[in-house]
Formats: structure tokens, sequence, C-alpha cells
């Protein structure tokens, strides 16, 4: 059974388990998926505990043991199974676009530098299609 459908999601939280996965690439959709990210957009890493994981670690590293903390009660909360769905295009302010395992480091790093730094503006206004996305698809 063929399936020529497409794909395209910005800002999309984390939705699929392993279960979903398998049906979405069953159906032969998820070769043809793209997933947009914008620099700072926290709502694409929600509510994934691994991610938060890390960027408790990260916390701690740079000495922020109170942010450090708050993070970790988050993971002990959430627990969810997501699986990656599509390819990853993750876009900076500058609408610079970084794919695969490079995007998804850059996304984390940024997400956890504004987090630490309290950028919240930016972490709030990194969601809107106004915020960044429109800028960058639509030019």
């Amino acid at each position: 059974h063929h399936h020529d459908i497409q794909v395209r999601v910005f800002a999309q939280p984390l939705v699929g388990d392993r279960d979903f996965k398998a049906g979405y690439v069953a159906d032969g959709i998820n070769a043809n998926s793209k997933r947009f990210q914008y620099q700072y957009d926290i709502v694409p890493f929600l509510p994934e505990y691994p991610v938060f994981t890390k960027l408790v670690s990260h916390a701690q590293a740079h000495g922020d043991e109170h942010f450090a903390e708050e993070l970790k009660r988050l993971v002990d909360a959430t627990r969810w199974a997501y699986e990656d769905l599509g390819s990853l295009y993750f876009m900076t302010t500058d609408c610079e676009v970084w794919t695969g395992t490079l995007g998804y480091d850059f996304a984390l790093a940024e997400v956890a530098k504004a987090l630490i730094e309290g950028q919240l503006k930016e972490i709030a206004s990194a969601h809107s299609a106004k915020g960044g996305y429109d800028h960058c698809v639509c030019g």
C-alpha cells in the first residue's frame, strides 16, 4: 500500500512512543517527515526526561545547584519514552539550518544555555511563529 504523504511540523512537542513510531514507519510516512525547531524553543524538548537529565548535568557543571535541583524534580515527575520521527531541521536565530545529530546537540545546548542564563524572553518568544519560525521560513 503506497502513501504519498509528506509531513512538515514546526515546534512539535514530543508526542510519539515506540509503538506510534513503528506504525508511522510501517505506513511509509517517517521518511517523508521533517521537524523544524527554532533556536531557544523549549517545547520540542517537552516532556522528554532524558533531555532534562542532560540539562541537570549541565547546570551542575556550571555551579547552579538550585536550578539543577528544580530540573531534577521535573525529571523525577516525568517518564515518557519518546521516539524521534522524521528528520530534524534546527534553525538558528540567523536562520542557519543544522540537521541530524549536530542539529539536536546544538538545539539542546542553546536551550540549556538560555535556561541557565535566565534568557526567559528568548525562550518565551521562540515558540511563537512570529518569534522566529516565520522569519526563517517565510523570510
